[in-house]
């Protein structure tokens, strides 16, 4: 996932040539099959979770009719799918009950890029009819399916093999048609570093107070038990809201670097399996997590695997050295 080509010049031909290499010439498309994989996962659960209070939120019967719903939006905006038949209860079911066979079928690799279309249709469509509870993750939603639209995607449920395969990344097929790779892995880059520029612009993460005041926050933290001195002491308070705003500054650099992929990889699916642990931010941390799926390669399991042997070796012979010196 290096994007730096080897004498890339700054002369109007060579940038040129290095956008093509960037855009064109290095998206894998066994990576586009582990990433319409992982983002299926995750869709299909916000689906079901849509469905727990789907009257409540989008019937006519419910807390915002469709007449309040197109006030609080652009005039010239609409509701798409819903909005053929903006009253009627069974077709509002109707539209689920696609919206969620679409997710189904995508992950299995049914006719996958035509399900990513309906999946962003219909998306699109219950997003505007309630634009008042989006957010961020339900924007992530919506664009990861838009970019899915113009993926190669294989058909069927592809993601372990090309886990193993291919032990180097110079030895796998790239293809011109990845480039809305590209566009999924700079999107999770700026996610990270628009944040961490975001939190110097307030005292209180330079200040380090910031994660006293969210573990106060009882209806965002505290979602599972956590150990009482990670929330009482003012010092390691603060030592971690000093470090989270270089780690997601620095988090995308190490991303597009090949020799720190991986492990930017694994700190940030930690960083964000500990904020789902401890946080109540619904889906946002899962889909933050299929979004990284795109940056990994063919033979990832492989090379993770022989570090984490490595390192256990080195950890297992650690005291025999120490006996040794002493």
């Amino acid at each position: 996932m290096n994007a730096s080509g080897s004498g890339t010049s700054l002369s109007p031909r060579g940038l040129g040539r290095a956008w093509n290499r960037f855009f064109f010439e290095s998206g894998v498309p066994a990576t586009c099959d582990r990433f319409r994989v992982a983002y299926s996962l995750v869709l299909i659960a916000y689906v079901v979770g849509l469905g727990a209070d789907l009257e409540l939120f989008h019937s006519t019967t419910g807390l915002l009719t469709y007449e309040a719903s197109r006030s609080v939006i652009d005039p010239d905006t609409s509701a798409w799918l819903l909005a053929l038949a903006p009253n009627s209860d069974p077709w509002l079911w109707t539209c689920y009950a696609s919206l969620l066979g679409c997710s189904v079928a995508l992950l299995s690799g049914i006719r996958p890029r035509t399900m990513a279309v309906l999946v962003f249709a219909l998306l699109v469509s219950f997003q505007h009819r309630n634009i008042l509870l989006l957010d961020g993750e339900d924007c992530l939603f919506r664009m990861f399916a838009l970019l899915l639209c113009f993926m190669p995607l294989s058909r069927g449920f592809r993601v372990f093999g090309s886990l193993r395969s291919s032990e180097s990344g110079e030895a796998v097929a790239v293809t011109s048609r990845a480039w809305a790779l590209r566009l999924v892995q700079v999107q999770m880059c700026l996610v990270y570093f628009v944040s961490g520029i975001h939190k110097l612009r307030g005292s209180d993460w330079l200040q380090g107070h910031a994660l006293y005041y969210i573990s106060r926050l009882d209806d965002l933290f505290g979602l599972f038990p956590l150990p009482g001195f990670l929330l009482e002491s003012p010092d390691i308070g603060r030592l971690l809201s000093w470090s989270l705003v270089p780690f997601e500054i620095l988090l995308p650099f190490a991303l597009w670097t090949e020799r720190t992929r991986l492990v930017a990889l694994v700190a940030a699916l930690s960083f964000h399996a500990s904020l789902a642990y401890s946080m109540n931010l619904f889906f946002f941390h899962y889909v933050m997590a299929a979004g990284l799926v795109a940056f990994t390669r063919p033979g990832d399991g492989i090379r993770l695997l022989r570090g984490l042997r490595g390192t256990t070796a080195r950890l297992l012979s650690l005291p025999k050295i120490l006996c040794r010196r002493a």
